[in-house]
This record gives structure tokens, sequence and C-alpha cells, in this order.
């Protein structure tokens, strides 16, 4: 399992790693460690920005579209479930998106 250091503690783990790395092997592994931690995250992020999901939309039956999904003729919400003034999310779009935005602070350190 690999650890994923702050740019501080990274920082701080190269000073310390040419303090006994002799021959610099410490310093060279603790920058290839990082280098692969920011490629990791790249693909973190990448994935998890790709999983967004919309509302679903229904075309000829607004019953069944969820309240905040979008008509793409008139890109105004469609209002389902018979009420226009609704706009809850029904289709679990809102709440699943959520999840993808908690995620991604996390990676980014902002939560």
């Amino acid at each position: 399992m690999s650890v994923i250091l702050t740019p501080e503690q990274f920082e701080s783990d190269v000073l310390d790693a040419t303090h006994y790395a002799s021959d610099g092997e410490e310093f060279d592994r603790v920058k290839a460690h990082d280098a692969e931690q920011r490629r990791i995250i790249t693909l973190l992020v990448t994935a998890l920005d790709g999983a967004r999901c919309g509302h679903i939309y229904v075309e000829d039956d607004y019953w069944y579209s969820c309240p905040k999904a979008i008509d793409p003729d008139t890109k105004k919400p469609v209002g389902g479930h018979g009420d226009k003034d609704d706009d809850r999310c029904y289709c679990g779009a809102d709440a699943h998106n959520a999840k993808i935005d908690a995620a991604l602070a996390a990676v980014r350190g902002e939560s």
C-alpha cells in the first residue's frame, strides 16, 4: 500500500534522504516514489472527473425524467413528476456527483 505525501512531507523526506544517502540511492528512490504518486493521482483525478453523471432525461415523457434534467432543445429544467417547480434530484445524480466532489477534494487536500 502506498502512502500519499503532501508536498511539504515530500520535501522533508527528500531533505532527510540526502542526509543519510551517501551515494544518492535513497534520494533517487524518494524522487521516483513522488513521481509515481503524482502519476497515480493524475489518473485518479481524470477518472473521477469522467465519472460524473447527468440527470435522467426521458424525451417523450417528462414524468420519468429527473426534475433537474435539462431539456436539450429548450435548455431549461424539465421539472419531472408533473411539478414544474420541483427542483430536487430524484435520479441520484446529485448524490453520485457529491461523492465524486468529496473524493476529488480529498485527493487535492481540500477536505
